[in-house]
């Protein structure tokens, strides 16, 4: 959520050989949950998940054990 616009990878050579592709590994879903202020982001495939804590400010990121969405 914090680099709208970019495809996040660490494989530059991906990046600009599938851009498509990775762009869907990296689909992303969202959901809040308004009673205790916690926003989710989870990859399509599971790879990624970020967890928001609207009510102290705190961000979490977890990644898979093979890191990164791959194709």
């Amino acid at each position: 959520m914090h680099k709208f616009g970019v495809i996040p990878t660490v494989d530059e050579d991906a990046l600009r050989n599938v851009r498509p592709a990775l762009a869907q590994a990296w689909r992303s879903f969202i959901d809040y949950n308004p009673r205790n202020g916690i926003l989710a982001v989870a990859t399509q495939l599971g790879e990624v998940l970020e967890i928001y804590n609207l009510k102290d400010s705190t961000h979490v990121v977890c990644m898979g054990p093979h890191g990164e969405p791959e194709f």
